[in-house]
């Protein structure tokens, strides 16, 4: 539920542009006794119901306000397919938004996604990162090549075959690296249902060379409109799955989602690719076992970006090749933590620098929290 999407259904008469609202997602963190804000994010969209932007704010628990951190704007072509997500950092100094990278995507006369390039912000123009070309069978993508920029020229990164079952639904993601002369079997992801094709089961394995071997796994409960309830993540430890984290979702049993304008609507056709789309009723709240819940909030007014500050922190260097390192010059630190793209979490420490020399080169998230709980997210490339 990282990533949460939502089916969208269309009822004859109902004008979008007239539809009530989800406006923004509140999370707490529990301090033991109470509630305390955290992060807020705000939800804008266009008269066809798009998501135009997700801002982000903090909450400065010394001056007790809301600051802007970070804005995602989206931009959509005649088929309401997303061209470009344009992701910006909030700069204190100029109290305003500057551009830090984008993702642009390009589509085929049929209007499936073809590609998607990523390009971050130089400070005086935009210079390729990575890219990924997908190709399709059968009406359905089946693989994507990726590339990543050594700036001059494209290098063959990572291959991934996708595979499904008889009923279309999502068997398993294959992934290989490409070593400089061949390509080499890496991982996979392996998928299970119910017998109501709710995909109860995600298996995370590597290719050891002679067998594959799983590492970690996802369990997803349902309710019986089909909403996910529960989702645990766990690691194999010693033979022994141990938990990482729960979520649990509550819902609106007697109001559909649909009713609402939403931001968890497939922007490129492939959004939710892997992940199960499960959330029929109107969400109420997710929680998790980190100490944080985050509650759906519906028609309220949103706050005007001229009234927040910031919180600003660097990594460096970035590109990275072995440490990467957050400047806590200006606040304590409590972790930082490194996520793949697909949101699994991958490296944490409590210092401020982190080994990541043993990650595969390209593109990841790096989550910052301090001890008085604010959390920020910076996206760095390995290479």
């Amino acid at each position: 539920m990282k990533k949460i999407a939502l089916l969208l259904f269309t009822f004859i008469g109902l004008s979008l542009f007239g539809q009530k609202k989800l406006t923004s997602a509140l999370t707490e963190r529990y301090s033991g006794s109470t509630w305390q804000n955290n992060n807020e994010i705000e939800y804008n969209y266009d008269t066809s119901g798009n998501l135009t932007e997700e801002i982000e704010f903090f909450w400065e628990t010394t001056s007790s306000q809301w600051e802007a951190a970070n804005k995602i704007s989206y931009s959509y072509n005649t088929n309401n397919k997303v061209e470009v997500a344009l992701s910006e950092e909030f700069d204190f100094n100029s109290n305003s938004f500057i551009e830090s990278s984008r993702t642009n995507y390009t589509y085929n006369t049929d209007g499936d996604l073809i590609q998607f390039l990523e390009q971050d912000w130089s400070g005086t123009d935009w210079e390729n990162s990575y890219k990924t070309d997908l190709t399709y069978t059968n009406n359905q993508v089946s693989g994507g090549l990726s590339y990543e920029w050594d700036g001059n020229n494209w290098n063959e990164e990572q291959n991934v075959t996708i595979n499904y079952n008889g009923n279309e639904t999502f068997n398993s993601f294959v992934s290989d690296d490409w070593n400089g002369t061949d390509w080499v079997t890496d991982g996979r992801v392996l998928a299970s249902y119910d017998a109501s094709d709710n995909m109860i089961l995600q298996e995370r394995q590597f290719w050891s060379g002679s067998d594959w071997i799983t590492e970690s796994k996802v369990e997803y409960m349902y309710d019986t409109n089909g909403n996910i309830i529960s989702e645990k993540d766990y690691d194999l430890d010693n033979g022994t799955f141990v938990i990482n984290y729960e979520e649990t979702a509550t819902f609106d049993s007697n109001d559909l989602m649909s009713n609402y304008t939403h931001p968890f609507k497939d922007k490129s056709g492939i959004d939710y690719l892997i992940d199960p789309m499960n959330v029929v009723n109107k969400i109420l709240t997710l929680s998790s076992t980190f100490g944080e819940r985050t509650t759906y909030n519906y028609e309220e007014a949103t706050a005007g970006i001229k009234d927040f500050g910031s919180i600003v922190f660097s990594v460096y260097p970035n590109p990275v090749s072995s440490y990467v390192n957050v400047d806590d010059s200006t606040f304590s630190l409590k972790n930082i933590t490194i996520f793949n793209l697909l949101g699994q979490k991958l490296l944490s420490t409590t210092e401020n620098k982190l080994n990541i020399e043993n990650l595969k080169d390209g593109a990841y998230l790096l989550k910052m929290e301090t001890i008085s709980g604010e959390i920020m997210t910076k996206r760095i490339l390995k290479k």
